[in-house]
């Protein structure tokens, strides 16, 4: 009597796994996780020269059921995407959660990039495994322009989801009414029922009046917060506004005392403070339930400056100014010069870049912790001070006080980094035209203390 459901159960994830695409043999997991990772973090030159040598990475399945697309165009790495695409990566690849790249791309109001996935055959009408549709999605984080455009090319402002929502409950329920608008005028049935028997009327959310913050308060909450059951949120204050991101950016404000509300998903944000009065857990609620996380002890660039406050003495391979008279301190200006440009010409698939120190593909190897998504700047880090101290030795937060940096295993311990060959390599990719030995001899140096 148990035998017929299970082989059911069987058959149904059988069904479910044939439409997702096919993951790499355990042997290359490494390499496509390797390959997904630089395209999260949005470094094309990582991923040209990893499908120069396996042209199959295009299409690979990483360890989270993803393919690099997806993760392209949730970072809204236009170039790497258009790459990608040009590389034969399927627009329309399913991923684990039952979405698509378009459905990842619909958290930003992005109908540049929207246009070249649903050009390229991405399916507007295509439901992950809640039933959520991208246009599901771009109603409820209000992105109109690629909610337009999806509309345009096919999208059903009818769909309903698992619960029986329509767009237009979403975009009701999210409290857009803008973006409500556009879907009646789509067709969208305002009289339309979800399974409980609701309209969208009855889920109509009117967003509150919000408030201000200033930098001193808003950085107090800024960290990693990891969840109880996995995963987490980034809060980061950045040019005057505190945001917060799990699967993509958005903007907090105010509400209440501890209390915010994002400004395109309709969470509610609550931070819970310590005895001390320092924030320490984190409430998110969502449309359908509500998460709970801890704040992790994590350490923060704090910008060269902080550093030179004790390594600039002066004399023979002082660490201030070696690193002042080097290259690496003028990484970020660099970039501004007409020889930038120049070099970007000469590459075939940087000939699309207009201003190189605007460009994420340029500042992830001229630019201190560009490369490594999810960190945490504070308020003496600046991105004009190019190649810094923390890019070699990590971020500083945790070690910078005296007592710490005096003491190597205490450095060590705090999350201090000792560089070596393999860390130059990050950014310096072509060994053939770098040579270790000489380059590292050029940017050698020790505290004061040990010249005397």
């Amino acid at each position: 009597m148990t035998i017929r459901p299970a082989l059911r159960a069987l058959a149904i994830v059988l069904v479910a796994c044939s439409a997702l695409p096919a993951r790499a043999d355990q042997a290359d997991q490494a390499a496509v996780d390797a390959f997904s990772a630089a395209a999260r973090r949005g470094d094309f030159q990582a991923v040209h020269l990893q499908l120069e040598n396996d042209s199959s990475l295009a299409n690979a399945v990483d360890s989270y059921g993803y393919t690099a697309l997806r993760w392209a165009v949730n970072g809204q790495h236009r170039a790497l995407a258009r790459h990608l695409l040009a590389q034969g990566a399927d627009a329309d690849a399913v991923g684990a959660d039952g979405g698509t790249p378009l459905h990842g791309l619909c958290h930003h109001d992005d109908p540049e990039l929207a246009a070249l996935l649903l050009d390229a055959g991405a399916d507007p009408r295509r439901a992950n495994r809640w039933g959520r549709t991208p246009v599901h999605v771009a109603a409820r984080r209000n992105c109109g322009r690629v909610l337009a455009l999806l509309l345009e090319r096919g999208g059903d402002p009818a769909a309903p989801t698992r619960e029986g929502w329509t767009p237009l409950h979403v975009a009701r329920k999210a409290g857009h009414p803008a973006t409500a608008e556009l879907l009646l005028t789509a067709g969208a049935d305002p009289e339309a029922r979800d399974n409980d028997g609701k309209t969208p009327a009855d889920m109509l959310y009117v967003r509150p009046e919000v408030g201000s913050l200033d930098e001193d308060a808003g950085r107090a909450y800024q960290g990693t917060y990891a969840l109880d059951q996995g995963g987490g949120f980034r809060v980061w204050w950045e040019d005057g506004l505190l945001r917060l991101e799990e699967f993509a950016a958005d903007i907090m404000d105010p509400i209440g005392p501890d209390r915010f509300l994002c400004r395109q998903e309709p969470w509610t944000v609550t931070f819970t403070r310590d005895e001390a009065g320092v924030p320490t857990e984190i409430q998110v609620d969502f449309l359908r339930r509500s998460v709970h996380g801890k704040r992790l002890d994590r350490a923060e660039y704090v910008g060269s400056a902080k550093c030179l406050e004790c390594h600039f003495a002066g004399g023979p391979r002082d660490p201030g100014m070696t690193w002042l008279a080097g290259r690496h301190a003028a990484a970020y200006w660099r970039l501004a010069t007409d020889w930038s440009e120049f070099l970007a010409q000469r590459r075939p698939q940087y000939r699309d870049m207009e201003s190189p120190i605007e460009e994420s593909r340029c500042l992830l190897c001229h630019v201190t912790g560009w490369q490594k998504p999810g960190t945490l700047r504070q308020a003496g880090w600046a991105r004009t001070e190019g190649v810094g101290c923390e890019a070699c030795h990590g971020p500083g937060s945790k070690y910078v006080d005296e007592d710490v940096m005096s003491d190597r295993e205490a450095f060590l311990a705090a999350g201090g980094v000792i560089p070596d060959q393999e860390t130059c390599r990050q950014c310096h990719r072509r060994p053939r035209e770098f040579d270790f030995e000489a380059k590292w001899d050029r940017i050698a140096h020790w505290p004061q203390d040990e010249t005397k």
